[in-house]
Order: structure tokens, then C-alpha cells, then sequence
């Protein structure tokens, strides 16, 4: 018999052999044992394996959930992060243009024409990969970022950047239609632009147990975008309107939004998405400073990527618990409709220091329990919770009144997929 790593096998005094919270058994049974399979799962199974007459039969209704989601691969770019030079990168320019290195970035430089720094790489036609693209400064006012399947096409995305900005970004999920998968920065008037972290992956549908626990500690990461959990599953970002959006950043080992952004965005959005399944909890290591606020959101999404009109319940309903350094908001947003409920916290957190706290909710049903900083837990319990509960899980540094006072910095991420 094979079992999964986690799997616990339980032999009975009668012979009797059982699997417990299994996901998959490869087994043969001898004369006179029974193998059955169980799980803690059981209101929501599938099937399990029962030996009849020597022979192992499925019988529907009673065995693993298990839930399919968007599992991303290796990273397929040549020197995504620009290390030390901008090898594995085609200088595409038309005359008067030209790309170059600039300290971990990609430089588009040009005074006429057209600068284009360029990469592409083998597809599978109708597989589904993510993408990934940023521009992270400069003065060039015509800059895109484009995903294409020609070498420098834009039959994906063509995204128009902005200028003198602290980030611009593209991302989403493309089906190819071609055997080439291409992406290009470029920058169409005068002017220089600075591009970093572009990125493209494979999406393969993985399946999971039901209770499995994404994990993502941050201080281990390299500086850059959130990128992929260590199972893989992608961070996304959720973009909003206005040429000031930025999107969060590892910054020695912290999730952080760079100061710069925060007098021109009110959020910015970090996204975990369960596919089928669904969010059952959500937990980050956390530290406060100045105005900032952490929410921590439960939200539907049909797509990879939820909107902002799901987040505040526009188009979609939203479990928010908004964090401060003193209190925490239990929020539901339902048809546009916001239902609120403050609790202080008995001892405030720190702020501006370096000790991080640990916070986050879980839900079962219609309770929602809340780990507040300290570890005190809390319970609600209300029908809106079990109707809002979604796929996505998403950490929002918010900023209220533009604050730049100290940085809401995040270490270390953890996801419960329902």
C-alpha cells in the first residue's frame, strides 16, 4: 500500500485497514482485510475504495474533497530580475532607440523613434499561462507593456503606462493560440523608462484536499514582486483606476507599498485565488505604522482576478476585518451594503517598531473566528458570513487620508483552502 506523506494508516484488532484524510491509495488486498477510507471531510466527499470479492470498487458519496487550483510553473523568462545585465534580452528599437541595464532594471532610452527590450519563449497552443509586467519609473509619456504570440506582439495585452509614477503594472492569465509567447517593453517618444519583474508561467489545474494550508514567509523571499506561493499558487494584484496604483513589494524580507504612492492611492491588494474552493482562513504576521491599516478580505472572483467592485460588494459580496493598531472593523459588504462592527483591541499594538503581530480570521459555517494582536480570539456569528464566504483571500494595505506616516509591513502569509 502507498499513501501520501500525510496520510495516517489505522490498523483495527480485527484486521481491519483503514486510510485517514487521504488523498490517494494505490493498495492491494489480501484474502480476508477490508480497506476503507476516511476523512475529517465527510460532510463534502466524493468517493471512496472498498474491497469487494478480492476487488477494490468505487461507490459515490463518501470519501476525499478535494478542490482544482491554478498551480503555477517555473519561471520561463531568461533573467526576469535584471540582475546584472540584461542578458536573454532582444533589443527590438527602431533608430533613435535603444535598451540597456539600469541596477536591476531594464532601460528604455530613446529620442526618436521607438525603444523595445523584448523576450519570448516556447508555448503550447491552448495551454494557459499568467503574466506578469512592470514599469517602476521614468519620463517616456507613450510606454506599454505587451504580451503577444509573435515575437513583440500584442495580441494578449497592450498596457499603456504612465509616467513619473512609483509603479505601473500589467498581469493576467492568456490562453496561447501560438507556439511563441512574447513579452515587450517599449516607450514610443522621447524620454527614459525603467522596467522590472516581468514574468511568464505555465497555469496547470492541481488538486488539493480540502484543509490544505498555503504558507508564504516573505523574510525568505528575494526583494521584487509576492510572486508564487511555495506550492506555487500565484499572487495577484487587484488594479483600481487613477495613473497613481501601485501594487505591494517585498523590501528586505516585508510586504511593503513604497511611501511615495501612498498620497495618490487609498489600497493596494494582495490576492491569493482557491479556484473552486474556497476560503475557510486567512492569517498574516503584521506590524503597524502611522495611519496605515491592514484588511484582510474573504471575496468571490469568477475570474483570476477579483475587481474592486467585488472587494466593496458592487458586483460581489466581501467579508472585510479592517485592522488598525487599536481596533479591528467586522465588515460585510453585500449589494453595496456595509454592516460594521468595531472592537478595541485591550492592550494596543506597537507601531513604528519592529515587533510584528499576528492576525487574521477563519470561517466555518456562519462563524467567523478572529485572531486579534496578542492573541486574543473572538467570535461572530451571522448568516452574511457563510453568503459573502469566496475563493479569494486578499491582504489590503490601506491608507485613509493619504497617509505617509510609517509603512504597513507584512511578513508572513497563511491561507486555508475550504
Amino acid at each position: 500500500m502507498s499513501i501520501l506523506p500525510r496520510d495516517q494508516v489505522v490498523v483495527a484488532a480485527d484486521g481491519t485497514v483503514s486510510v485517514e484524510s487521504v488523498a490517494t491509495v494505490d493498495a492491494t488486498v489480501s484474502d480476508g482485510f477490508s480497506l476503507s477510507v476516511s476523512t475529517r471531510d465527510a460532510p463534502d466527499v466524493d468517493r471512496t475504495f472498498v474491497e469487494s470479492d478480492g476487488t477494490l470498487t468505487v461507490v459515490e458519496g463518501a470519501g476525499v474533497a478535494v478542490r482544482t487550483l491554478d498551480i503555477a510553473g517555473a519561471e520561463l523568462l531568461t533573467n526576469p530580475k535584471f540582475a546584472s545585465d540584461i542578458a536573454g534580452w532582444t533589443d527590438g528599437s527602431s533608430a533613435g532607440g535603444a535598451i540597456g541595464w539600469d541596477t536591476g532594471r531594464l532601460r528604455t532610452t530613446n529620442t526618436s523613434g521607438t525603444a523595445r527590450g523584448r523576450q519570448s519563449v516556447a508555448a503550447t497552443i491552448g495551454q494557459r499561462y499568467a503574466y506578469f509586467g512592470e514599469r517602476v519609473g521614468g519620463d517616456s509619456v507613450q510606454a506599454t507593456i505587451a504580451v503577444g504570440n509573435t515575437n513583440g506582439g500584442n495580441q494578449y495585452k497592450n498596457q499603456t503606462t504612465q509616467p513619473n509614477v512609483s509603479a505601473q503594472a500589467t498581469m493576467g492569465i492568456l490562453t496561447a493560440t501560438t507556439s511563441i509567447l512574447s513579452l515587450q517593453f517599449a516607450a514610443g517618444l522621447a524620454g527614459v523608462s525603467y522596467w522590472d519583474n516581468p514574468s511568464l508561467r505555465l497555469l496547470t489545474p492541481t488538486q488539493f484536499p480540502a484543509g490544505t494550508i498555503f504558507e508564504d514567509d516573505f523574510t525568505a523571499k528575494p526583494d521584487g514582486t509576492l510572486g508564487v506561493t511555495p506550492d506555487g499558487l500565484p499572487w495577484w494584484h487587484i488594479f483600481g483606476t487613477g495613473a497613481g496604483q501601485s501594487i505591494p513589494h517585498i523590501v528586505g524580507g516585508e510586504v511593503v507599498v513604497p511611501a511615495s504612492a501612498h498620497s495618490t492611492i487609498t489600497a493596494a491588494y494582495s490576492c491569493l485565488n482557491l479556484g473552486d474552493g474556497k476560503v475557510a482562513g486567512l492569517h498574516c504576521d503584521v506590524q503597524w505604522g502611522g495611519e496605515a491599516t491592514l484588511a484582510v478580505v474573504i471575496t468571490q472572483a469568477q475570474g483570476a482576478l477579483p475587481t474592486v467592485e467585488d472587494i466593496t460588494g458592487v458586483t460581489g459580496r466581501a467579508i472585510h476585518m479592517l485592522f488598525t493598531s487599536t481596533q479591528v472593523a467586522i465588515q460585510t459588504y453585500i449589494a453595496s451594503v456595509l454592516t460594521n462592527e468595531a472592537v478595541s483591541y485591550a492592550v494596543p499594538v506597537v507601531t513604528d517598531g519592529r515587533t510584528y503581530e499576528g492576525v487574521g480570521v477563519r470561517l466555518v459555517g456562519s462563524t467567523l473566528t478572529i485572531t486579534l494582536p496578542g492573541g486574543e480570539v473572538i467570535e461572530r456569528t451571522d448568516a452574511k458570513f457563510a453568503t459573502a464566504q469566496g475563493n479569494c483571500a486578499i491582504l489590503e494595505h490601506y491608507y485613509p487620508n493619504g497617509s505617509t506616516i510609517g509603512p504597513l509591513t507584512i511578513t508572513k502569509a497563511a491561507v486555508e483552502l475550504g
